[in-house]
């Protein structure tokens, strides 16, 4: 199975096979993405994109294997509620008619993906976002050579990458996917997606690091003080940081909110290294292909 997340900058990928209740990383890489092919989460320029993935991809042969795809700052939106007294062949066409009145896109611009609540009385949970996005994305892959079996969130990825064998995520947590063109906040709990923000970076490109952090910071407090009040009242929240390195005083104000100190993403329980790569690679992989590891712990 292949991993493939697509940003702004880079695209990166891993190959893996299953090996028992755990997983072998026998290759990855990475190419520059185009400039101007991919914006704020949409692919802007389908054949540029395809031609640099095809370019990329071609000499490791992946074009019969199964791949998932993460396109990185895709715009989403989640949103929970209870539709009571609904047969099943009714509950997708509900789900969406619900979500199409909640979210501002347009009904026949609308793909919505959603999972049934564990227990009765508890509430379906639903992401959205727009079909065209998602059609330019599909395009660009085609013309890579390649089709994607699954294309799926970037907070959902990080979550799986977090979560070793030892952990079954269901604390409360909160994933911090600080990157310079759309850093996001994702709160968790019971394993489900219940906050997603895409937080204002300020003059983040052209500002560098004090114009990054005067938009990030005060939306992180308030985002985190949101998500206590709402969800999770008592008891400790694991903030977990991947990308831009939180500054001293942010982490201890993070810190002083949730109880605990943030934690980096530096390794991914589970997946092991084919002999073929040197012992240097669990270090890389963990410093840059954390979304693309998560993205191949689906379990379908």
């Amino acid at each position: 199975m292949i991993g493939l997340v697509i940003d702004s900058r880079e695209s990166t990928w891993v190959r893996v096979h299953k090996k028992g209740d755990r997983l072998r990383v026998d290759s990855y890489g990475s190419c520059p993405t185009p400039a101007g092919a991919v914006q704020n989460g949409i692919v802007r320029d389908p054949a540029d994109l395809g031609a640099a993935l095809k370019a990329a991809l071609q000499p490791a042969r992946f074009f019969r294997e199964r791949v998932a795809v993460c396109l990185s700052g895709l715009q989403f939106f989640v949103r929970s509620f209870s539709l009571a007294g609904l047969k099943p062949r009714d509950t997708a066409r509900a789900v969406r008619y619900k979500v199409a009145a909640e979210v501002p896109i347009p009904l026949e611009d609308l793909v919505v993906d959603y999972r049934l609540p564990p227990g009765a009385g508890e509430a379906i949970m639903a992401v959205a976002t727009r079909r065209t996005n998602l059609q330019q994305l599909v395009l660009a892959l085609k013309l890579a050579g390649t089709a994607p079996r699954v294309i799926d969130i970037e907070p959902y990825c990080l979550l799986r990458a977090a979560t070793g064998h030892r952990d079954d995520g269901r604390r409360a947590t909160a994933i911090l996917s600080l990157n310079r063109d759309s850093p996001q906040f994702s709160f968790f709990l019971d394993n489900i997606l219940r906050f997603h923000r895409f937080l204002p970076a300020g003059n983040g490109v052209t500002g560098g690091e004090a114009g990054f952090w005067s938009g990030v910071a005060p939306e992180l407090e308030r985002s985190l003080a949101f998500c206590r009040q709402e969800f999770y009242r008592t008891g400790a929240i694991r903030v977990l940081v991947t990308g831009i390195p939180l500054p001293p005083e942010i982490a201890v104000t993070l810190e002083n909110q949730v109880a605990e100190p943030p934690v980096y993403l530096t390794m991914v329980e589970g997946i092991e290294l084919s002999p073929a790569l040197p012992a240097s690679a669990a270090t890389e992989l963990a410093a840059g292909w954390t979304t693309a590891l998560g993205l191949v712990r689906r379990r379908r």
